[in-house]
């Protein structure tokens, strides 16, 4: 998981990328919660809020052994420790 910039301020939003890789895997997919700061989706990523976070919307191919989900988050308001939870799949694509 990355975020673009690196640094940011309280209630600011920045890009958060996370990269699934696997050099035998044809697609992948993820769900992502966060214990603060607001999650939203970018168009195009893939990815739908749901009640508890973020997933995804259906597999998303891999391209040189990896798959990239982005979306924009907006950090808390007050400064803090962040905890994000991810969760991943890599997947044959044979249903």
């Amino acid at each position: 998981v990355t975020t673009n910039p690196a640094m940011f301020d309280p209630g600011e939003t920045v890009m958060v990328t996370v990269t699934i890789s696997s050099p035998t895997a044809a697609e992948a997919g993820m769900f992502l919660q966060s214990n603060a700061g607001e999650a939203s989706t970018i168009a195009g990523q893939g990815l739908a809020e749901v009640m508890a976070g973020l997933t995804h919307t259906q597999p998303k191919p891999l391209g040189g052994d990896q798959a990239q989900f982005s979306f924009q988050w907006t950090a808390p308001a007050a400064p803090g420790a962040v905890r994000f939870e991810v969760w991943a799949v890599a997947a044959n694509g044979n249903n």
